[in-house]
């Protein structure tokens, strides 16, 4: 493969850096195209390198950012080139893939903007509750759930009576002192008594040898150790796959459905409208 200069290609180099600066400084001046880097029927402009030089940093530092783009900006037009070549025009067509992807990236920045300015997202609890009853066949779990706590610590001997003590305790002292334990010893406690979890999350640290010597599908505390290390549970509540998924599980979830429900129902309105007033301003033309 035949391989570029970049110092053949820039005689005025150090002209060149000089004029990056004038670009970041003065972007209302007229700015020149003068070209710096060629490859192939590719060529690189001083105005290409608007942005490559930060403000504030150094001479030798700026040289070597605008070097190493220059640089690289040869390497990738010689890449491309030869996969041009190589390619069949069948394989390197890409002109419509280009204009769907430009389509969908215009119609994406379109609609972000419409919703921002036209469509409430703020969800009332009455509009989840009434989702969420009307909906019910939706909301059945893939996953099972879980609510109490975990507490995954090094196995010491002597200090297992106290744990114990302390992970079912509802007293306030006893999970600062808990947590404190944690904190000190590498542990990891989770206490969620309140709110349904996913069991595959409540049990990301757990050691699968421990996951097998608890039983998640019953309520009450419950210990298991092996050489190494201790897991205490308390489970407080627990949700089989197949079972309603509790409300509070799935809130964010349904705020999420009725923005995007919202969302569809005013894009077919706002589109319909803006395709009819096309049609009455006769900018549709057809052939028959």
């Amino acid at each position: 493969m035949r391989h570029f200069s970049t110092t053949v290609l820039l005689p005025c180099f150090m002209v060149a850096i000089g004029s990056v600066f004038c670009l970041n400084a003065c972007k209302n001046n007229q700015q020149t195209d003068t070209i710096i880097a060629k490859v192939y029927d590719k060529q690189l402009s001083i105005h290409d390198l608007e942005g490559v030089v930060a403000l504030g940093i150094g001479k030798d530092d700026s040289t070597k950012a605008v070097q190493n783009f220059i640089d690289n900006w040869l390497h990738d037009q010689v890449i491309l080139h030869k996969a041009e070549q190589e390619l069949s025009s069948e394989n390197s067509n890409f002109d419509d893939q280009i204009d769907r992807y430009k389509n969908s990236l215009i119609l994406y920045a379109f609609e972000s903007q419409v919703f921002r300015d036209n469509v409430d997202t703020i969800v009332s609890e009455k509009e989840i509750q009434t989702y969420f009853k009307e909906n019910k066949p939706l909301f059945q779990l893939k996953e099972p759930l879980f609510k109490g706590r975990l507490v995954l610590v090094q196995k010491i001997d002597d200090d297992l009576p106290k744990l114990t003590q302390w992970y079912a305790s509802n007293n306030a002292d006893d999970i600062n002192q808990l947590y404190q334990y944690c904190l000190d010893h590498n542990g990891k406690i989770l206490i969620s008594d309140t709110t349904w979890l996913s069991l595959s999350t409540a049990l990301q640290d757990v050691p699968y040898s421990l996951r097998s010597k608890i039983d998640f599908n019953s309520t009450g505390s419950k210990t298991a150790t092996d050489s190494s290390v201790a897991l205490f549970v308390v489970n407080k509540g627990h949700k089989k796959v197949g079972e309603q998924a509790p409300l509070n599980f799935e809130r964010s979830n349904i705020k999420n459905l009725i923005i995007l429900k919202r969302k569809q129902e005013f894009l077919h309105k706002f589109y319909q409208d803006i395709y009819d007033e096309a049609v009455e301003n006769n900018e549709i033309e057809q052939s028959k």
